[in-house]
């Protein structure tokens, strides 16, 4: 991120580093990402929670495991 990354980016998904990184139950960078946007910590847990809400059963399972 210091590079210029966006976190606010997504895919033809809609899924973006939060998302990508809770499929594939990359904790690490989730916490990096929490840390990171600690001025906003709650945009993070809103977008897992969405995705854990997922129609998905697979997007679903990975998220909640990640929680």
């Amino acid at each position: 991120m210091s590079l210029g990354g966006r976190v606010e980016e997504v895919n033809a998904q809609g899924h973006g580093v939060t998302e990508l990184s809770a499929l594939g139950r990359h904790v690490h960078i989730l916490d990096y990402l929490l840390q990171l946007c600690s001025t906003d910590p709650p945009s993070i847990w809103n977008r897992l929670a969405v995705l854990a809400g997922s129609d998905r059963a697979d997007e679903a399972e990975s998220t909640v495991q990640v929680m």
